[in-house]
């Protein structure tokens, strides 16, 4: 990981000098700036909606899971008040129930949790993709000829240093929110 970032800088570093041998004609129509993705993607209001339906989905994953708990809690309840007067066979029965409950239960909370990472997954991908397609336009619409891509508060990648003036995101998130 340490060699990557240290090719990816040495790389910037030759473009650099490259744009430094550019004439100044050209130099003079060259825009650089920065969006912060993490920022842009979590103001973007599609992914605010896709959060919201997304916890509702888990909200009635959870309410499945509350349910059947209930009913072997009940199941559970119920073998205990009648275990003096039901016949061994009996008790043995409606144990083996239990246990069935029980696993069917660990079940389906396997496949509700990989289901909801899938679909969690799947939207991050999505709006990422339009996140990153929206840059595109920007670009574009606003004559930019380069725009890096600022991971965190603390890393900008792959500047050193970028002045404040040089972020767009603010400008970008704007334009996110307007292209529906």
């Amino acid at each position: 990981m340490f060699i990557k970032r240290v090719l990816l800088g040495l790389v910037i570093l030759g473009f650099l000098g490259l744009m430094a041998k550019v004439p100044k004609s050209c130099a003079a129509t060259l825009k650089i700036g920065y969006i912060n993705i993490a920022e842009a993607f979590e103001s973007y209001d599609k992914t605010q909606e896709s959060e919201k339906e997304f916890q509702a989905q888990k909200k009635k994953k959870q309410e499945e899971i509350k349910k059947r708990e209930e009913k072997i809690r009940l199941l559970s309840a119920e073998l205990e008040k009648k275990k003096g007067i039901l016949k061994k066979e009996e008790v043995a029965k409606r144990n083996e129930e239990i246990k069935k409950k029980t696993a069917e239960l660990r079940e389906f909370m396997i496949k509700a949790n990989a289901e909801l990472r899938g679909k969690n997954v799947q939207l991050i991908k999505e709006l990422l993709g339009e996140v990153e397609e929206a840059i595109k336009n920007f670009a574009k619409s606003k004559r930019y000829s380069i725009i890096l891509r600022k991971e965190s508060d603390l890393r900008i990648s792959p500047l050193l240093f970028a002045p404040k003036s040089m972020d767009l995101t603010k400008e970008f998130i704007k334009f996110l929110n307007k292209k529906k």
